[in-house]
Order: C-alpha cells, then sequence, then structure tokens
C-alpha cells in the first residue's frame, strides 16, 4: 500500500488538556477512509490539526512522506491538501459557478477543464451554474462545498460530517459522488458520526473515542466490533 497521509503519535491540546491523544493512521493513495465517533470524539479537531489550523502538542503528520512540521494551512493547500469543514461554509451570495472557481488557483485553462470534471462529477450543480449559492438544496450545498475542495485538485481531501442533515436519498447521492470523485483522484478522510452513513462511503475506518482512537478496521469488522458502540455513545 503507498502511503498518501501518516499520523504518528498525534496529541492536540487546548489549554493543556488533551483533546486528541496519541493517535497514529495511515491513508493510501485513492483511498476513502472514515473517522467514526460521537460529538466531542476529537474527530474534527484531527483534520484541523491535519490541516495546520491548530497546533499539535506532540507527534507528527506526514503527506507523501514528507512532514508538516511548522507548514502554515496555505502552505499545506498548496501541498495537495483540501479540507470542507462541518456546515459547508459556501459564499451564499456568489453563483455556484462563482463558487467553484474560488477554489482553483491556476491558469484559465485548468480551471475550464477543472469545472467541466466537477460539473460532470455533480450534474446537479452544472444545471444550477448561475443560480446563486442561497438558493441551493443542502444537498446541493454540500455537493458545491465539495466541488470546491476538488477544483484545487488535491492529493487530500478533508471532510467533515458531509452528511450533517441530509436524507437518507441525499446520502446516497452524495456519498456517490465522493467514492467517484476518489477514483484517480484524492485520498479522502472523512469524519462521520454516523455508521450508515460512513459504511455508504468507506471501506475502512478509525473508531474515536474520547480522543482516542479505540479500534480499527473494515466497517464490516468495526460494525461488529464493541469498541465502535462504545465509541459512538455520546460523551
Amino acid at each position: 500500500m503507498s502511503v498518501l497521509l501518516e499520523l504518528r503519535g498525534v496529541t492536540v491540546a487546548y489549554g493543556g488538556v488533551p483533546v486528541v491523544e496519541d493517535v497514529s493512521l495511515t491513508l493510501a493513495f485513492r483511498e476513502v477512509t472514515a473517522l467514526l465517533g460521537a460529538n466531542g470524539a476529537g474527530k474534527s479537531t484531527l483534520l484541523k490539526a491535519i490541516m495546520g489550523l491548530t497546533p499539535l502538542a506532540r507527534g507528527e503528520i506526514l503527506l507523501h512522506g514528507k512532514t508538516l512540521a511548522g507548514m502554515p494551512p496555505e502552505e499545506r493547500a498548496r501541498r495537495g491538501i483540501a479540507y470542507v469543514p462541518e456546515g459547508r461554509r459556501i459564499f451564499g451570495g456568489m453563483t455556484v459557478q462563482e463558487n467553484l472557481e474560488v477554489g482553483a488557483w491556476c491558469d484559465v485553462a485548468t480551471r475550464r477543464r477543472r469545472l467541466e470534471e466537477t460539473f460532470f462529477l455533480f450534474p446537479q450543480l452544472e444545471e444550477k451554474s448561475s443560480a446563486r449559492a442561497w438558493t441551493l438544496s443542502g444537498g446541493q450545498q454540500q455537493m458545491l462545498a465539495i466541488g470546491r475542495a476538488l477544483m484545487q485538485a488535491p492529493a487530500l481531501l478533508l471532510l467533515d460530517e458531509p452528511f450533517l442533515g441530509l436524507a437518507p436519498v441525499l446520502i446516497r447521492d452524495v456519498a456517490h459522488q465522493i467514492r467517484a470523485a476518489a477514483i484517480g483522484g484524492p485520498g479522502i478522510l472523512v469524519a462521520e458520526q454516523a455508521f450508515d452513513a460512513a459504511a455508504a462511503l468507506a471501506p475502512r475506518g478509525y473508531a474515536m473515542r474520547l480522543g482516542r482512537v479505540t479500534t480499527q478496521g473494515t466497517l464490516a469488522e468495526l460494525r461488529d466490533s464493541g469498541m465502535l458502540a462504545e465509541s459512538l455513545l455520546p460523551r
């Protein structure tokens, strides 16, 4: 397995209190992997640490085998990390196409090609390309947030609760499109608290509770694990 992302003993503390502690994991190229856990498990904090939005107390994060230590978020983005935070955070007053183009810093021809690729992946966005982003449905807004990140042509895509608030039929649609994006594209690490939603997307995962990884394996193995049931309980 060719490793894209590796975390070694990552610890993040707020006010001296660890909220993520001694987490180690790997993600291969073009692999989709889930971080499972209840609210407060440390999933979002871990994604922010990978993006450089919160500092490490201990540990190391490597991309393509090279450390990201001391690297600010904008440099990590240039190195190929894209991040879709919880809550989408699209630009509501801009059109769908404008939102997508914000995600690309490249020449005009490359931007046009990436836009075509994104519209192929998310045809609903092409139909709404001139509409203001705030007029989209919740599922369409999530597609837009993911599409904007993909316009960066990342090596690694971090998704924080991409299915939050979506109806089951929309979860299936968005999961299908995320899986399609991973084919020949980025490795994807997705934080999710709903097992069924994660299972629709990722073949493998890590379960977290109280800032620590409690178990890992295929989603089928995690489903049958008592440690997973414990991890999905509220704090």
